[in-house]
């Protein structure tokens, strides 16, 4: 059996992980999002001088990166329910409900919960403002990009 002053610091100590794991996924969502932008630009701006199937997989390149975004905030969405239970113990003083070091165990069980708690949150995530930009916006321009140049609307020559 543990110690309630041990527990508390195991507890502190999986709030803080949990909590620089959670904070860590915004950085990871900035990293897609660069790769994204980074991608599609380039994608974009070799289309309009050789081929306009290139717009299409700048469409389709965004497209991934945004669900991988979206799936990257899902799994932290377990991450967020752990760490709302820490603060709960701590707020109420009550240590005596929760083990400590449960991240993984919490997980499985929140998302072995029938829908719309448990499962999944991809696809919550892929409706997102937060998700969905800029990739929304590349797919879109990327498409437009397509059409024009396949109808012959808009033609870049080379020098």
């Amino acid at each position: 059996m543990i110690k309630e002053e041990d527990k508390i610091l195991l507890l502190k100590d999986e709030y803080i992980h949990l909590q620089e794991m959670y904070e860590d996924v915004d950085k990871r969502g900035l990293t897609i999002k660069n790769w994204s932008i980074t991608v599609c630009i380039a994608l974009i701006g070799i289309g309009f001088k050789t081929s306009e199937y290139l717009f299409i997989i700048s469409f389709i390149a965004s497209i991934m990166f945004w669900y991988l975004e979206s799936l990257k905030r899902g799994i932290s969405y377990y991450q967020a329910n752990r760490i709302k239970q820490i603060e709960n113990m701590f707020s109420e003083n009550n240590f005596s409900s929760e083990a400590p070091l449960q991240i993984y165990t919490n997980w499985v069980n929140e998302f072995k919960k029938p829908k719309p708690q448990g499962g999944s949150k991809t696809f919550k995530y892929f409706f997102k403002p937060v998700t969905y930009m800029p990739h929304l916006f590349f797919a879109l321009f990327s498409l437009l990009c397509f059409i024009l140049k396949s109808c012959g609307i808009v033609e870049i020559s080379m020098p």
